[in-house]
């Protein structure tokens, strides 16, 4: 995607992937005995940010890529034992137990950990709760909780086991269980990635790349019983060019821009939904550059984007899809 894989990102990017999921339960709700997660108020479906970042982790550091990257938040990784090793190769001096740790030492390891660590180069993590502590980073990478686009309906299954586990359950002869999962549930995921950030984490095009490579894959390869078909099912990606934003080009106004109407109801496959993006009147800063779906070019006398570059309409020839 990228020619200048190695440098440091240079613009701002918006990225919204569609995702479902179909007879199964990609974010259960430890306090319900794993269950998935809906709005009791909406009746919808939801993801937190941790497992989708979760996602991304496992992808990007897996034997599933052809150069698997180091990350910090590693399955059975014990931090304090990282944060040691990277103070004594740094040469400091481990600090006692409370001990205050200047700044400037927690920011140099810091700034190892994001040249080392992947993950918080991109994502970010707060570091001063180790035993040995370094500045917390916030990635350029924020990815946010998810409400689905329908409502839901959780199907409560009961199992058995032809066996038991104790002596005790023996005369039993089987024991029976819980099994909850979504029928069907449609996601639009959001994912900000900072230029001002990067400039601070060091996150490059090469991880920008990953990036939208684990936003296409990571499900392909975290298949369960339990989480059935999870899929990714199109990415929209908006460039800011100069990093920053505008009065016309907020987080809202781009996710509004990516419309999704459902042509079924209930509906019960990503095929009975419609998905379009409207590039109407964009700012000149702002570039779609990258959409699975239907595009949508506006050229007449209005639209709800119109006040942006009402003046150039005439200018462009008028593009259909």
């Amino acid at each position: 995607m990228h020619t200048t894989a190695s440098s440091v990102l240079q613009e701002s990017y918006d990225i919204f992937f569609v995702f479902d999921v179909c007879w199964g339960n990609i974010n259960g709700d430890p306090d319900m005995a794993g269950a998935p997660r809906y709005h009791p108020e909406t009746m919808k479906a939801v993801v937190s940010s941790v497992r989708q970042k979760r996602s991304i982790r496992n992808y990007i550091s897996g034997p599933t890529v052809d150069d698997p990257l180091s990350i910090y938040f590693q399955n059975g990784s014990v931090l304090n034992n990282l944060h040691q090793e990277v103070y004594e190769d740094l040469g400091y001096t481990l600090p006692e137990k409370n001990e205050k740790v200047p700044d400037p030492i927690q920011e140099s390891i810091a700034q190892k950990l994001c040249i080392e660590k992947a993950d918080i180069r991109m994502m970010g993590a707060a570091l001063g709760a180790s035993r040995f502590p370094a500045k917390s980073i916030r990635g350029p990478v924020q990815l946010f909780w998810l409400s689905s686009i329908n409502t839901v309906r959780i199907i409560n299954n009961s199992i058995t086991r032809c066996c038991v586990t104790t002596e005790e359950d023996e005369l039993k002869a089987q024991t029976i269980g819980k099994n909850s999962k979504l029928n069907y549930a449609l996601f639009l995921g959001i994912c900000t990635i900072s230029k001002h950030d990067a400039a601070v984490t060091g996150m490059m095009y090469k991880d920008l790349d990953m990036i939208f490579e684990a936003l296409d894959m990571m499900f392909e390869y975290e298949r369960s019983e339990m989480r059935g078909l999870v899929t990714t099912q199109g990415v929209v990606a908006f460039k800011h060019q100069n990093g920053r934003r505008n009065r016309y080009a907020k987080l809202q106004d781009m996710k509004d821009r990516v419309c999704i109407t459902s042509l079924h109801e209930p509906p019960e496959t990503f095929k009975h939904y419609s998905v379009i993006v409207d590039a109407r009147d964009l700012p000149d800063s702002v570039s779609l550059i990258r959409s699975d779906f239907p595009v949508k070019y506006w050229h007449g006398l209005y639209s709800p984007f119109s006040s942006l570059r009402a003046a150039k309409n005439a200018e462009n020839p008028v593009q259909t899809t």
